[in-house]
């Protein structure tokens, strides 16, 4: 084989840290396979979004990001001198996605969602006659479902406080780089 000089030679360390910052996205076929399923099967289309969504998400014990107090508060009886222990995610820190990500997750499955085993961004439920699909895309969230009043009993289970929360219906509603207008 060639040898390669030493400043291209693979590095030698097994830990993966972008492994525990990794956050998915919905797949782009995933996504499109979610859409064209509710037309065909004539679904109700919820999008949301979640407010503060990083914010939600508690670090892992075994995580330390410590901090000065911010300039103002510096001189503060509380906090002057002090260094801080943050205890939730940011937006900024390399973390937070992931950490988002999993919070997201842990709270669509409390709620009986199942993760798809080919997109974890794809999640399902299924009772009886009530369905829900799901696609998520950070703090967006595309849902489907058969019955819109069974729907809304059930979101009122998952734990977030939800921005900007629509029904798709005549007007035109835009999720991630998509135009939706379903009537």
């Amino acid at each position: 084989g060639i040898d390669r000089p030493s400043s291209m030679k693979q590095s030698t360390r097994t830990e993966n840290t972008g492994r525990k910052l990794y956050s998915p996205v919905v797949n782009k076929a995933s996504l499109m396979t979610t859409l064209v399923l509710a037309v065909i099967h004539r679904m109700f289309i919820f999008i949301c979004d979640v407010k503060g969504a990083f914010l939600y998400a508690d670090l892992f014990e075994d995580e330390y990001v410590y901090f000065r107090p911010p300039k103002g508060w510096a001189d503060h009886r509380l906090f002057g001198g002090k260094l801080m222990k943050l205890k939730k995610s940011l937006y900024g820190l390399k973390a937070s996605p992931r950490r988002w990500f999993q919070t997201l997750t842990d709270a669509m499955t409390k709620a009986g969602m199942q993760i798809s085993k080919k997109d974890p961004c794809i999640m399902f439920f299924r009772d009886a006659d009530f369905h829900i699909n799901s696609a998520t895309h950070v703090d967006d969230i595309f849902m489907t479902t058969n019955d819109k009043t069974k729907f809304e009993k059930w979101f009122e289970l998952i734990p977030f406080e939800f921005g900007s929360k629509v029904w798709v219906g005549l007007g035109v509603e835009k999720y991630i780089a998509l135009e939706l207008t379903y009537d």
